[in-house]
């Protein structure tokens, strides 16, 4: 409490936050890593036994407003459920109303008994030998909670279960989100190890899709007025949903977020040719090409104070593990492990040691000391996930970074200075921007004022008339993605993903070779691959704050230096020339 009293003393009452970075950059597969069964399936060369999860229960309240004495206003009130329940062998319904005396209860007790068969039958079975009967197989990871699924339920419905409940074998443990609409509820029983996972499905489409819209569209049926017909005709819907991300290795019902699943989804495509089989092995750049200065990829150099610190730690550790330390690496190998991290390799991937991709000493028999014939050089990303002891994860972890690298798709960054520069831009200037539906001849005319460190939106007396632009993005050619566009001057008229940190340039003149690469408008793909980054720069363009008001709804600053930027430069759209 001391501790935490100077802080505040010190940064005035306020709360901070610090992100402690990694110690090296990772390559970004939300679509592998957030999904620990396929990451299990892709290490062990099973990809073809995936499956997402499709078994699963929905359901539908009827509810009516209800004059309860001691209330001012009419309470809603659950009248009757029903729910379907699809097992991998048949489909069942089951309903209940208020005739029934604590129906909602009673309803509840009939779910956690029908998802026993449920967990089952979404669990990886493989035949045992010489029978037709499966077995179910331990070895593949998975999340073994049962789906209960409404539409547009958890802002009223899933409180209606648990408000008509009295009884105490019902547990919610876990339940994200703000308490008027959760994100997803996770209930588990008393009476034995089921655990339901209530989500919404309207949480897989857009926001102001209705319930007849959705089983119209997407499933394919038309609404009825029964709940019984309702929560059996919400399977086509969810089938068909669930159906659509099976080729991309996606599993529908582990994620609560269409913009997740469409992360997910554009991840998946960017890693749709690897193979953990094949060779990534990285190509040696930087010795054909001179470094640049102030860049981490020239090779590493070794000091002694930081060997003599690494000595120390495999030291501390041994001890720990009870090992002996007697013929463990000393000070005075220092010259050899200096020539050892500036000629070698990593072990497992490959790689040169430099300043981005720092080396550490891997041991070959992790029940041994670290002595000198028993270590190896290694990187500090595969020396992590080979302390893991499934080795075949551990393989498959070190083959998506080289894919990552030789390819230059996105990874993690560990940089702070390049994480607080992008951070500062996340929010704030060109970023800042009200979504919000604007209709010819409806929508009030809104503008924007500083006021107490905080933007207010306020309506004038004035409508819309003509709608010039749909939205924000549309302002920049390069919102058409990756696909070619006039829009786009550079790089082949195509849009590039950003990758790794190469490198943090502070001299000008270094900086204006990067922008003013002569390779930038080439429509070689090749040549562009080769010789062309992608950077961020800091633009200086500032306004005092007593200024701001006269500025807020200006569009981006342009600061026209030796930038053309007339037609033939930037497109038509962007054009300052007339």
């Amino acid at each position: 409490m001391d501790t935490h009293m100077k802080e505040c003393q010190q940064n005035n009452g306020q709360i901070k936050k610090y992100i402690t970075l990694e110690k090296f950059p990772k390559p970004f597969v939300p679509h592998i890593t957030s999904n620990k069964t396929y990451r299990y399936l892709l290490a062990h060369n099973r990809e073809s036994e995936y499956k997402a999860t499709q078994y699963y229960i929905t359901f539908r309240f009827q509810t009516e407003l209800q004059k309860i004495r001691g209330y001012q206003y009419p309470i809603l009130t659950p009248t009757a459920i029903a729910s379907t329940i699809k097992a991998k062998n048949y489909i069942k319904t089951i309903s209940f109303d208020k005739t029934q005396d604590n129906f909602v209860e009673k309803w509840l007790d009939q779910v956690f008994s029908e998802a026993l068969q449920i967990r089952d039958d979404n669990k990886y079975a493989e035949p045992q030998s010489g029978t037709v009967n499966l077995r179910f197989s331990d070895d593949v990871p998975q999340r073994y909670e049962v789906h209960v699924i409404g539409f547009d339920c958890l802002k009223s419905a899933t409180t209606l279960i648990f408000k008509n409940i009295k009884s105490m074998k019902y547990e919610i443990i876990d339940r994200p989100g703000s308490r008027c609409c959760p994100i997803h509820m996770i209930v588990k029983s008393t009476d034995n190890s089921i655990h339901l996972k209530f989500i919404d499905a309207k949480n897989y489409v857009s926001a102001n899709m209705e319930l007849d819209d959705f089983l119209r569209d997407i499933g394919k049926v038309e609404l009825s007025n029964d709940i019984i017909r309702q929560s059996q005709l919400l399977l086509s819907a969810i089938d068909n949903r669930i159906n659509d991300y099976i080729p991309y290795h996606i599993d529908l019902l582990q994620n609560t977020s269409l913009a997740k699943l469409s992360c997910l989804k554009k991840y998946a495509f960017a890693y749709k040719n690897f193979n953990i089989s094949s060779c990534y092995d990285p190509i040696d750049t930087h010795f054909v090409v001179k470094p640049l200065q102030r860049c981490n990829t020239k090779p590493y150099d070794l000091t002694l104070e930081y060997w003599k610190t690494k000595v120390n730690s495999y030291n501390e550790q041994d001890k720990r593990k009870k090992r002996r330390i007697d013929h463990n690496i000393q000070y005075d190998d220092y010259e050899y492990f200096h020539d050892v991290f500036l000629t070698q390799r990593c072990h497992m991937c490959q790689a040169r040691f430099t300043y981005d991709n720092q080396p550490t000493l891997d041991r070959i028999d992790n029940n041994k000391s670290h002595t000198k014939t028993n270590v190896l050089p290694c990187c500090l990303y595969c020396n992590k996930y080979a302390s893991n002891k499934d080795k075949e994860t551990a393989r498959l972890m070190i083959q998506l970074r080289k894919y990552c690298e030789l390819y230059s798709l996105p990874m993690t960054i560990s940089n702070q200075e390049v994480y607080d520069s992008l951070r500062n831009d996340m929010v704030g200037g060109n970023s800042f921007v009200i979504h919000r539906e604007n209709i010819a001849g409806k929508t009030q005319i809104h503008k924007f004022k500083l006021q107490d460190n905080e933007v207010i939106s306020y309506e004038l007396p004035h409508t819309v008339e003509n709608i010039i632009c749909l939205d924000f993005n549309s302002f920049y050619g390069s919102c058409m993605s990756s696909e070619q566009h006039p829009l786009i001057p550079y790089t082949n008229h195509r849009m590039y993903m950003p990758g790794g940190v190469k490198y943090i340039i502070h001299d000008q003149e270094q900086a204006k070779q990067f922008i003013f690469n002569k390779h930038r408008f080439s429509s070689d793909e090749d040549i562009i691959n080769k010789n062309v980054h992608l950077f961020i720069t800091k633009v200086k363009a500032h306004i005092p704050n007593e200024y701001i008001n006269e500025f807020i709804n200006f569009p981006v600053i342009w600061r026209n230096l030796k930038i053309i930027t007339d037609k033939d430069t930037v497109g038509e759209s962007l054009s300052f020339s007339d």
